[in-house]
């Protein structure tokens, strides 16, 4: 988990690496650092990226994407990663 991070309101690109996922479910989620609710207009439930293999897409074992939403409010939120334990992963967040 990472934050809190204060965002404004306005259009915000999250670019997400790992380059270690080791074809392990990998997903992304915005919340509200006060209350850890996903922020449910960010994405699909406050999913800012997903990984699990779904559908036509396979697993990745290295991630590098850009993902862009607008944040809704400007508030402080956290940026909370489900992934293996042992992966290693970085997001950058610019607005």
């Amino acid at each position: 988990m990472a934050g809190p991070i204060s965002l404004k309101a306005a259009s915000t690109t999250f670019k997400i690496k790992c380059s270690d996922a080791k074809d392990k479910a990998f997903t992304v989620n915005l919340q509200n650092s006060a209350t850890g609710e996903n922020i449910d207009n960010v994405g699909q439930h406050g999913v800012i990226y997903t990984n699990t293999g779904a559908g036509p897409t396979r697993m990745n074992n290295e991630i590098d994407d850009t993902e862009q939403y607008v944040i809704p409010s400007a508030d402080n939120y956290q940026v909370y990663v489900n992934c293996d334990p042992g992966a290693s992963w970085e997001i950058s967040i610019s607005q």
